[in-house]
């Protein structure tokens, strides 16, 4: 589903199609997890003895916590 804004658009369609725009890239995300894929790098993490984590920009919010954990 392709979401064009335009210029013609009033506020409350811009938000709509931006609501939309986002709900429809969680969706694709979703579908992309395989679960079993998932469960293995969960369980290859959490049995590790060290783990490296880097951020750049918003990713470095999460990377900079890591002493919380």
């Amino acid at each position: 589903m392709d979401i064009i804004f335009g210029r013609d658009d009033d506020i409350a369609s811009l938000v709509d199609k931006g609501c939309r725009l986002n709900m429809n890239t969680v969706l694709k995300t979703y579908q992309l997890i395989n679960i079993d894929d998932l469960e293995k790098a969960i369980n290859l993490l959490c049995n590790a003895s060290t783990v490296y984590l880097f951020g750049v920009g918003g990713s470095s919010v999460i990377q900079e916590q890591r002493q919380d954990w």
